[in-house]
């Protein structure tokens, strides 16, 4: 599992990885980047999160004749499912389904970024193009002298798992120089100065704290999944609000299943952030913020009645638009 895991966060932490060596370049700064990361992968969600405001109004326009068919087919929930199916299918609805959209796109998100922070000598340092095999050495005296000392081994403990050996590399640069072991120091004199010097002079910290690390609740860097807790549940509780507000005919069922998500997904990005490197936080938590912010403000812009306008619009744009076509090719045939 573990193996497979390093897998993802190699391969996924690739195209990450050089967008935020990239940023790094103009923002000199590893949290501010992480934070115009975040607001990039939102703006690029913004044309899913439009489409769901969409199948949002579609799905408030046809409940009176998805009530029908609950009251005609009372009872027998697999003709309904079947019925309500083939209604969406007939008007071109997204099925209740697509909400699941968000979410399918950020966990990739997020396993890219965790690859990325995973392999700080890599990206940004850039240690694996201006020095080639200079970061397989740096691992492995990393792990010789976790195995060689109990005491270096209980304080870096399962963050040297996985993919984190260069984190651990990072935050124990000084105790790889001096520390005792004739073996270690042997390997540690095939790292140039300049390496030493760029991992030195890198900030990998916030506050204090290791953006490298995972969060503990003896730290300050529990605030982190804390914050990304409080901004989920307010975006969800007020995604709820606004369902009920604007659809007040919704089934308890739904309702029910909402309640249950405006916890649930909350806890499970809540557990992301405990079980990852505090930078994965600090991305949860500003995009959770940044999505109630943007959440109100669409909520104002597109309303459902606005949206089902817009769409009627369009609608009728694309019909006369037809129209127009078939009577140009109706017109290009030759007379009889």
């Amino acid at each position: 599992m573990a193996d497979m895991f390093e897998l993802i966060y190699r391969y996924l932490g690739i195209p990450f990885g050089w967008v935020l060596t990239l940023l790094l370049s103009i923002v000199p700064n590893y949290v501010l980047v992480l934070i115009v990361f975040t607001l990039m992968t939102r703006c690029i969600m913004i044309p899913t999160n439009l489409q769901q405001k969409r199948a949002q109004a579609q799905g408030q326009r046809l409940q009176p004749k998805i009530r029908r068919i609950q009251q005609k087919y009372a009872g027998n929930q697999q003709k309904i499912q079947q019925e309500t199916s083939a209604l969406y299918s007939r008007e071109g609805a997204a099925s209740m389904n697509a909400g699941c959209l968000p979410m399918l796109i950020s966990l990739p998100i997020m396993y890219g970024i965790a690859g990325a922070i995973y392999y700080p000598l890599k990206y940004p340092l850039g240690l694996h193009h201006d020095f080639p095999g200079v970061i397989e050495k740096l691992e492995a005296a990393f792990l010789k002298l976790k195995a060689l000392d109990p005491a270096f081994s209980e304080l870096v403990g399962n963050n040297a798992s996985i993919a984190s050996k260069q984190v651990g590399v990072m935050e124990h640069i000084q105790a790889l120089l001096m520390n005792p072991y004739h073996e270690v120091r042997e390997m540690m004199n095939d790292v140039p100065a300049a390496v030493i010097e760029r991992i030195h002079n890198f900030d990998f910290n916030f506050l204090g704290i290791s953006l490298g690390l995972k969060p503990e609740w003896n730290s300050w860097s529990i605030l982190v999944p804390i914050a990304s807790l409080v901004f989920s549940v307010g975006f969800s509780v007020y995604s709820m609000i606004m369902q009920r507000k604007q659809n007040p005919g919704q089934q308890q069922q739904n309702l029910m299943m909402m309640g249950c998500m405006t916890l649930g997904m909350p806890l499970m990005m809540f557990w992301f952030a405990m079980t990852m490197p505090v930078a994965i936080g600090i991305y949860w938590a500003t995009g959770s913020f940044f999505a109630l912010v943007q959440g109100i403000i669409f909520s104002h812009m597109y309303t459902p009645s606005k949206v089902l306008a817009r769409m009627m619009v369009d609608d009728t744009i694309n019909r006369c638009a037809r129209e127009k076509e078939q009577r140009a090719k109706r017109s290009a045939l030759p007379a009889d």
